[in-house]
């Protein structure tokens, strides 16, 4: 059997623990704790050599208070630890396996807490990324629409779209709920296969970009059915089917009220080659309906100063006229 020399043997702990200190063979260290009188030296061989399942034994046999309680502030296994808890008779031990406990507690804490920072930072990462493409997008939706308006008549024209989106991006502040990446992109859209500018089908022209943008399919469908259901001939009586449906639906219609939605009017009446009144009764027949048909508190809020506005102007036109 190796020997490196009597030291570690002898009841002196200064001599047994500086021999010990020399020793790095791992069987001498064995040796060591199994045979060591000291219990200082079975406490120091037992760190050097580093054995866990060893380390945690001793901490439940060793007839020394001092190797128990060392070993209990270094082990790694609860189960150990909290048994240590249960059945050792020596407080100072228990004390030590419950600070030890709570130590891994903190640790397994700490790491928790780091790992959950790892992932958030990795989130954040890709949210950016993601922000960014869909930013691009956007911009690419607002190019998208100048190019097919061009030309428009001044009541749908791509002006008219980014009031929509400016409104729709207004309503969507309020709630927070909402998908607002698809009520951009519907409310940008929702114009580019209307009936009275273009003669498509199934949002030939909305899904023609969306695929063109690597839009997915289910959001491409999302889109496609907000947009089928913001015209207000189309759809009376029925409200959206989805809360960013309602509030696209709102913003566009809010651009019908208002100072805008007069100036919109009468351009129309004028794109048509109609007389005044035919103008005057469509503030009867739809403008003054749309507050009471509004869909969400914010749109709501926003159509009640605008149809006070064409209130005030209807009577004043009875007055002029």
């Amino acid at each position: 059997m190796f020997r490196s020399g009597l030291g570690w043997r002898s009841f002196d702990p200064r001599e047994a623990v500086s021999a010990v200190h020399e020793i790095e063979n791992p069987a001498a260290l064995r040796q060591v704790i199994f045979e060591a009188r000291n219990p200082e030296a079975r406490r120091l061989a037992l760190i050097k050599l580093g054995d866990k399942a060893l380390m945690g034994s001793f901490a439940l046999s060793d007839p020394s208070p001092i190797v128990r309680r060392r070993m209990a502030r270094v082990l790694d296994d609860p189960a150990i630890l909290e048994k240590i808890l249960e059945e050792d008779d020596d407080r100072s031990v228990r004390d030590a396996a419950g600070s030890r406990l709570d130590q891994l507690e903190k640790e397994k804490a700490a790491e928790r807490e780091k790992a959950e920072e790892a992932k958030k930072q990795q989130e954040d990462s890709l949210d950016i990324v993601e922000r960014k493409k869909r930013e691009a997008v956007i911009q690419a939706a607002i190019e998208y629409i100048t190019k097919l308006f061009a030309g428009s008549p001044g009541s749908h024209d791509a002006d008219h779209t980014l009031r929509v989106y400016h409104n729709a991006l207004a309503i969507a502040d309020s709630l927070k709920q909402c998908d607002r990446w698809v009520v951009s992109l519907a409310a940008i859209l929702h114009d580019t296969d209307d009936h009275k500018l273009f003669q498509t089908e199934n949002n030939e022209n909305a899904r023609a970009f969306m695929t063109q943008q690597k839009i997915d399919a289910d959001t491409a469908d999302r889109i496609c059915r907000i947009i089928n259901e913001v015209s207000f001939s189309r759809n009376r009586g029925r409200r959206p089917s989805s809360l960013e449906g309602m509030i696209v639906q709102d913003a566009d219609r809010l651009d019908a009220m208002g100072a805008v939605g007069i100036a919109r009017t009468f351009a129309f009446g004028g794109e048509q080659g109609r007389p005044l009144q035919p103008s005057i009764d469509h503030f009867y027949e739809k403008l003054l309906l749309l507050r009471s048909e509004m869909n969400t508190h914010a749109g709501r809020c926003m159509a009640a100063e605008r149809h006070t506005f064409m209130e005030a102007f209807l009577e004043e036109y009875k007055k002029e006229m």
